[in-house]
């Protein structure tokens, strides 16, 4: 699945790759300009500590499922619900769920020109459509949203092979 997310003359933004799993989702996104972008305004150096103002003008992708749920790649550190499952899990007890959709920053990287990031979203969608949002106020790329067939997704997460089942 490729789509263009936003663009601008001197920038673009695709989703470049989306697979499903039996318990979510990743996807991958691509941003390619004419100049040199300064890594800080895509979320490199030193992570925001919790409950921290964000700098102005971050790029920032978001999910929306049909239900209501979202989540931001503004969220970069793992919420409180999150560690409280892994703690949990741990300490061998039965971790609580946290409340989805969770969208977790999975690797990304680049220089110069050109970025790419990955992401990884639990839980599946619901039926209906999936949005995707993208937003760069520091290269004046305004919120833009795309929709997706979340139900397309959590079919093909449904069909998706347990390897060691």
């Amino acid at each position: 699945m490729r789509v263009v997310l936003a663009s601008d003359p001197t920038v673009v933004i695709a989703l470049t790759d989306c697979a499903a799993y039996s318990n979510g989702f990743e996807f991958s996104v691509a941003v390619r300009s004419r100049e040199d972008l300064d890594s800080r305004l895509l979320g490199f150096g030193p992570p925001i500590p919790p409950g921290a103002k964000e700098p102005d003008g971050l790029f920032r992708i978001t999910v929306r499922f049909a239900d209501g749920g979202s989540a931001s790649s503004s969220q970069r550190a793992p919420g409180p619900e999150l560690m409280d499952y892994y703690s949990a899990k741990r300490d061998g007890l039965e971790p609580k769920l946290p409340k989805g959709p969770v969208l977790q920053p999975t690797s990304g990287g680049g220089g110069g020109k050109r970025w790419n990031f990955h992401y990884w979203v639990w839980p599946l969608p619901p039926e209906g459509n999936l949005t995707l949002a993208c937003e760069w106020p520091a290269r004046r790329v305004p919120l833009t949203e795309h929709e997706l067939d979340g139900a397309a997704i959590r079919r093909a997460g449904d069909s998706s092979i347990d390897l060691w089942g």
